[in-house]
């Protein structure tokens, strides 16, 4: 049950992405949008870039791994593997993404 359950989902995400590619990518409409959008994020980066920068450089890698081991730990007293591996992928994916920045950016993290 659980297996059909999260196949269903995950066709259904896949069939919603297309779409969503098929709008941003194939029509004016979501090619102006995907426009605004991206013109929006640069000028929300000057306004919010410094604090920001100070809750990046607040959090430091220790903790993010300490959260990491929680929710794997979590994960296995509650014998939810898919869920502990989901949530942590929720926490490292963006620190993964965040992380080749921040290096760039001459700061080192704690």
């Amino acid at each position: 049950m659980t297996v059909a359950w999260l196949g269903t989902l995950g066709l259904v995400n896949a069939l919603l992405f297309m779409i969503v590619v098929w709008v941003s990518v194939g029509t004016i409409r979501g090619q102006m949008l995907d426009t605004v959008a991206l013109y929006g994020n640069g000028l929300a980066r000057r306004m919010v870039g410094g604090p920001l920068d100070a809750a990046l450089e607040a959090i430091s890698v220790g903790s993010i791994a300490l959260i990491l081991v929680v929710i794997a730990v979590v994960a296995v007293a509650r014998r939810r593997f898919a869920l502990g591996v989901m949530a942590a992928a929720a926490v490292a994916w963006p620190l993964g993404r965040l992380l080749p920045a921040y290096a760039r950016s001459g700061s080192t993290p704690r």
